[in-house]
C-alpha cells in the first residue's frame, strides 16, 4: 500500500512518495462505516483521469510517471504538457514535496466527458522527509501559486451528505469524491451512475 508508485534512486533515496492506496466505501475494513472517523473532512471532487507522480529526474528535468509505469502512455503525455504548459517547473516546486496530479486528456476518458480538456490537475502533495499527505487547502494553495488546477471542494459536507448526493439518479458526468480525514484517512466515493458506467 505504501509502495505503489514510490520512487527511490540506486541508492535507495526517495524521490517520490504518491498516496498510499485508498479504498472505496465499505470496500476494506478502515472504511467501513463503523470505522469511519466523526469529525468532518475535507472533500474533494474525484477527477476522472490517471494518477500521476512527479519527480525530479538525475538530469534535473520534472517528470511524470504513473503507479506502474515511467513510460505509460499517460506519463508521456503527462510529462509533455508539463513541458508544455508549465515550463521550468522544476525550479518553482518545493523539492521537499511530490507533486500529485490527475492526468485528464481526451484519448484517456473513463467516465467523465471532460470534452477537449488536456491538462493536469494538481490533486494532492505528500512530504518525503515524513511520507504526510497534506491538506486539500495546503494543495489548492500551491496549486494557485504554480499556476495548476486543482479539483472542486466541497465545503462543511459530511459522508451522510455525500452518500445521498451520489444517490442522485440526475447526476452525471462526475465519478464521485474523495474524502480526507484528519488522521490522514482517504475514502472514495463514487455515484451510482458511474458505477453502473463502469460495469
Amino acid at each position: 500500500r505504501h509502495a505503489r508508485g514510490l520512487i527511490l534512486d540506486v541508492e535507495g533515496n526517495v524521490i517520490a512518495i504518491p498516496f498510499k492506496k485508498f479504498f472505496n466505501i465499505n470496500e476494506h475494513e478502515e472504511t467501513l462505516f463503523a470505522n469511519i472517523p466523526t469529525e468532518i473532512p475535507e472533500i474533494s471532487e474525484k477527477l476522472d483521469g490517471s494518477m500521476g507522480i512527479g519527480f525530479l529526474g538525475s538530469d534535473n528535468r520534472y517528470y511524470i510517471s504513473t503507479r506502474g509505469s515511467f513510460d505509460s502512455e499517460q506519463s508521456k503525455v503527462a510529462t509533455e504538457i508539463i513541458n508544455k504548459n508549465y515550463p521550468n517547473i522544476e525550479n518553482r516546486i518545493n523539492r521537499n514535496y511530490t507533486y500529485l496530479f490527475e492526468i485528464i486528456y481526451p484519448e484517456n476518458a473513463i467516465v467523465v466527458n471532460y470534452k477537449n480538456i488536456r491538462d493536469l490537475y494538481l490533486i494532492g502533495m505528500v512530504d518525503n522527509r515524513n511520507g504526510v499527505d497534506h491538506s486539500y487547502s495546503l494543495v489548492q494553495k500551491e496549486g494557485k501559486r504554480l499556476g495548476f488546477h486543482t479539483p472542486k471542494l466541497y465545503a462543511n459536507k459530511t459522508l451522510d451528505n455525500i452518500m445521498e448526493i451520489a444517490r442522485d439518479p440526475n447526476l452525471n458526468n462526475i465519478e464521485g469524491w474523495v474524502l480526507r480525514y484528519p488522521n490522514g484517512l482517504r475514502i472514495k466515493v463514487k455515484t451510482d451512475n458511474s458505477l453502473r458506467d463502469m460495469l
